[in-house]
Formats: structure tokens, C-alpha cells, sequence
């Protein structure tokens, strides 16, 4: 039997070729593959993800490379995966739809469409008994009630294109309105917003530094000084190797997400370089030397571009190159359990493992404790780096 069991094979995306020796027929998204869903009247399944998503990880083993989900897959739908980095177009249509549709969005994206592409339900993950009875569900109600969900369908996209037409471009945008009402979300006690999991979001908080210094609002600076050294701390930032997360699944930053995107960095750093362009702060300037290291060791290509993004996973489990068992850090520096315990939370905050966050005591992790977590972190496999630039 060939190695590869699907049309996907002929893609350029990792995320993609992943797919492409899974038993589920898939299609990549193009003219010819949504001639045939019009052509055999079937309703589309859209998968939308990215190489290095977890969640994106997991269905994919649970569901798409199982057999009896797939047979059934490949004899009601007609089944289409999409990279959203390289199709953020389709990606943004379909996050917009699902969104119309009061379901939270995310990646996995996972959304039912007619044959013309309309969209009528979806979601993001869902475990294998769940997706098997949505596939049931949908394949009944395409036959038995086909008129309303065509018209359900309709509906969803006239709302998409209204609500498109209907923005006001031309309205008068208020700052200060703005900024009061993004200062209303603040969490004054770990940083960043209300709200979790926590995104870093180094756009927003570089456009009120700037507002801070515009307007000399001491309190806006304040928080931005907060939320960055709460994420500098935290297991967000990756204190042997440089960079951040997507974002901390917890309020207080320690628990991330574990891959790490090339755009969070990027912007992440102009943020750092600007702080310390007012604090004059050497912490800022130490870490700013050390993403920049990384950036340049890890993520760059021979022509100067940058890869995209860092996997979440090695080994088929989450974290597992970034996390520690705590007799192995003990064992690791064993005449000098003070040294670390100055330096590190050695509490277990993932499980029965440690994420490596800052103790109170300091606000880096010093050159000699890093550069030996590092040499025996390297020993591990490394997560896949998609190296898209």
C-alpha cells in the first residue's frame, strides 16, 4: 500500500502532508474539490487547523485517523482541510460564521457546508463518540430536512455579508472611549485582562504604552509594566531557550500553550525594546538579547526569513520538552539545591511536573542555571519547528 492514502499528498503545507496518510479522503481547498461536493450534492466538511495546533493534534489522532470514522467521513461528506496560514482568507469567513452562530471560535475549526459552500454548523474540537454522533445528526438531517438548513445557510451568509456592508467606516473613532473602557478589563492582581486563558497580546499593550507616554497616564504604564513582568516570570516565557507562548491557559501565566508563534515573538519584542527604551531596565534588555538569540538560532532560514511557528507537542505530548520532573532538576544541580530553589518555583504546577517559573526572589534566571537547564533540555527531542516562512 502507497504511504500516502489521500489527495494531500500533492501540498506544499506541513500541516497538509500531516493529513495526507490519514484513512479520511481528504481534499485540499480548490476549484476541483468544490466542483465535486456541487457535483454529488454533498455537504462539505471543512476542517480548518495549523501544524503546530494541539487540539489540531488531537482530533487528528482520536478521529480523522480512525477507520470507522472515516469510512463514514468518506461516504457522506465530501471532506476538505485547510492550513489557515496559508488560507487565512477562508480562515477568517468561516471564524466570522461561526462566531454568527454563538459557538466560541478556535482551532480546530470544524464547520458543515452546503454544497455551495454556505456554512450551517460547526464548532472546534470535539472527542471522537461526539464528532461520530454530529456525523450521524448531520448526515440524517441533509437527507430529511435538507430545505432548512439550506435556508439556515442562507441565512448565516446574508448576515455575514450585512454585517460586512453595514460597518461604519466613516465613524468617529474616540480613544479616550476606548482606552477607559479597555481599562474597565484590566486585572490589576496578575496583569493583562480579565479574562482567561491569557493572551499575551504585545499589540495592545505596545499601543498603550504609547497612549501612556502621549498622555502621561501613569496607571496605564503601570499595568503594562505589570502584565509583561508577570509573563517574564511566568512558564509563558521559556526561561532556558527564549520566547513566549500562544498564551497560559491559567490567570497568573504559569500553565501555557506550548507552541510558540513567530508573530507573538516578533511583536512580543518590539514591546520589550520600547520598555526598556523608557525603564532603561537591564532585565528587559538581557531577555530582549536572549529571544533575539533564539529567533536567530532556532527560527531563521539561510535567506533571512523567519519559520512560523514551534509545535506544542514532541513525543505526542503536550509540554513535554519544556516540563520536569522535580528530582531530575534536584539531581541536576545537586551541590547547589539553594542556588535553584532562589531562582525557581519548584512546586509541581503541570500535573506531577514542574514548568520552570521565576521564584520571587529574582527576575531572570541567571546565565549559570540556564545554560545548564539548556544543555539538558537539548538531550530531548525537540518539538517539530513548521518552517513556512
Amino acid at each position: 500500500m502507497s504511504k500516502f492514502n489521500n489527495e494531500l499528498v500533492n501540498e506544499k503545507s506541513l500541516y497538509l502532508l500531516k493529513h495526507s496518510t490519514n484513512p479520511v479522503n481528504w481534499l485540499a481547498w480548490n476549484k476541483n474539490s468544490l466542483t465535486k461536493a456541487k457535483k454529488e450534492n454533498k455537504i462539505i466538511i471543512l476542517s480548518i487547523g495549523y501544524s503546530t495546533c494541539h487540539w489540531c493534534h488531537v482530533m487528528e489522532r482520536e478521529s480523522f485517523k480512525n477507520k470507522k470514522i472515516a469510512e463514514f467521513m468518506n461516504d457522506n461528506f465530501i471532506s476538505i482541510k485547510v492550513d489557515r496560514e496559508e488560507r487565512p482568507d477562508i480562515d477568517n469567513i468561516y471564524m466570522e460564521a461561526i462566531q454568527k452562530m454563538g459557538i466560541q471560535g478556535g482551532w480546530p475549526l470544524n464547520i458543515f457546508l452546503m454544497p455551495d459552500q454556505k456554512p450551517f454548523y460547526g464548532g472546534t474540537y470535539f472527542s471522537p463518540n461526539n464528532w461520530m454522533r454530529i456525523l450521524d445528526n448531520i448526515k440524517n438531517i441533509s437527507i430529511s430536512e435538507r430545505n432548512k438548513i439550506q435556508e439556515s445557510s442562507e441565512a448565516f451568509t446574508n448576515e455575514i455579508i450585512h454585517s460586512n456592508k453595514s460597518y461604519e467606516t466613516n465613524k468617529i473613532f474616540n480613544v479616550d472611549t476606548l482606552v477607559n473602557e479597555i481599562r474597565i478589563k484590566f486585572d490589576y492582581e496578575d496583569g493583562g485582562m480579565l479574562k482567561e486563558p491569557k493572551f499575551p497580546m504585545p499589540s495592545l499593550w505596545n499601543s498603550l504604552l504609547l497612549q501612556s507616554q502621549l498622555y502621561d497616564d501613569n496607571e496605564i504604564y503601570k499595568h503594562v509594566i505589570r502584565t509583561t513582568d508577570a509573563i517574564l516570570s511566568g512558564g509563558i516565557y521559556d526561561h532556558i531557550g527564549g520566547g513566549i507562548s500562544r498564551y497560559s491557559v491559567d490567570k497568573k501565566w504559569i500553565v501555557p500553550h506550548f507552541e510558540k508563534m513567530i508573530y507573538d515573538n516578533g511583536l512580543f519584542l518590539e514591546l520589550l525594546s520600547n520598555i526598556y527604551k523608557i525603564s532603561k531596565n537591564d532585565r528587559y534588555k538581557k531577555i530582549i538579547n536572549l529571544i533575539i538569540n533564539w529567533l536567530s538560532d532556532e527560527m531563521s532560514d539561510v535567506d533571512g526569513g523567519f519559520y512560523s511557528a514551534v509545535d506544542a507537542e514532541s513525543e505526542g505530548k503536550e509540554g513535554k520538552f519544556y516540563s520536569w520532573d522535580k528530582k531530575e532538576l534536584l539531581n541536576i544541580f545537586k551541590n547547589e539545591n539553594s542556588c535553584l530553589s532562589n531562582e525557581i518555583d519548584l512546586k509541581n504546577n503541570f500535573g506531577d511536573k514542574i514548568i520552570i517559573t521565576l521564584s520571587d526572589k529574582t527576575d531572570i534566571l541567571s546565565e549559570k542555571i540556564r545554560i545548564k537547564l539548556n544543555k539538558e533540555r537539548n538531550k530531548r527531542i525537540k518539538p517539530i519547528t513548521d518552517k513556512k516562512v
